[in-house]
């Protein structure tokens, strides 16, 4: 399991223990679906009366997809993650399209904070989220925090690079050449291959038990280490070619003490029953 995920039951389960004397209970729902809120409150009568994310920090807070066209950068047609405040960051993107056009990494996007700030807010918002549960351990040390004060609790920035729409599991004919160009970039890193298995799937075993970096998941043209049913264990995947730039949210939290936000939660549930 995951880290975030982990840190995801955590909370649920915090939440429930925390808050069942009222009358409410919560359950975990988002998983790794952007679509979807985290975690869904439910009063006795089974009736869904908020929603909330969960971030485990440093986390992405959304994001969309843009394409250049006729030498301005628009919104991608199918793009669903997106909200007023789109538009000013696109603007910002097009007045700096020397920078960003010459995109051959991940670039910052140095615009107004608040800029930003206004992004997530709408974002959250608008799928029905009230507050966001946040943590740098994944089973301990939980805040509470209005959506509303994202900018009060947590540092946040926004970065534009490209990025594949998709993977699938390795063709047979180039397990051999995966598992082999695997071993050399995991050496790099200080890693190590304990075990290899082809099949269906291309596995890898490793002596790590810590998440790798997400920057370093991406290896070779079109190679991706993506995370199985345990921590130490990883299967290559192949990238469409597709390969969009996106703009990409992030949060990283400040210092917040040990149970921040509980007593004015409770409050805050209490008017909703």
């Amino acid at each position: 399991m995951r880290n975030w995920e982990i840190f995801e039951n955590y909370s649920c389960q915090t939440l429930n223990d925390e808050f069942n004397e009222l009358g409410i209970y919560f359950k975990n729902k988002g998983g790794s679906d952007s679509m979807e809120s985290d975690l869904i409150a439910f009063n006795s009568k089974n009736n869904s009366i908020f929603n909330m994310e969960i971030k485990l920090c440093p986390s992405q807070a959304g994001q969309f997809v843009i394409n250049l066209l006729n030498n301005q950068y628009v919104l991608t047609e199918n793009s669903s993650l997106t909200n007023s405040i789109t538009p000013k960051i696109i603007d910002y993107i097009n007045n700096n399209l020397d920078f960003y056009t010459s995109l051959r990494s991940t670039k910052n996007i140095n615009c107004d904070t608040s800029i930003l700030v206004d992004w997530i807010v709408n974002h959250y918002t608008k799928k029905g989220n009230t507050h966001i549960i946040s943590s740098t351990k994944k089973s301990k040390y939980l805040a509470i925090i209005p959506i509303e004060e994202i900018k009060n609790h947590f540092i946040v920035s926004a970065c534009i690079r490209r990025k594949k729409s998709g993977s699938r599991s390795l063709p047979l004919r180039v397990q051999d050449q995966s598992i082999t160009k695997a071993r050399l970039h995991l050496e790099k890193l200080g890693i190590k291959i304990c075990e290899s298995t082809k099949n269906k799937k291309t596995l890898l075993t490793l002596n790590n038990p810590e998440p790798i970096k997400k920057i370093d998941l991406y290896f070779g043209d079109d190679l991706f280490l993506s995370q199985a049913s345990q921590s130490n264990l990883y299967e290559i995947k192949k990238l469409s070619s597709t390969n969009n730039e996106n703009v990409i949210f992030s949060l990283t939290s400040r210092s917040i003490s040990e149970n921040y936000g509980f007593d004015a939660f409770k409050k805050f549930i209490q008017l909703r029953l």
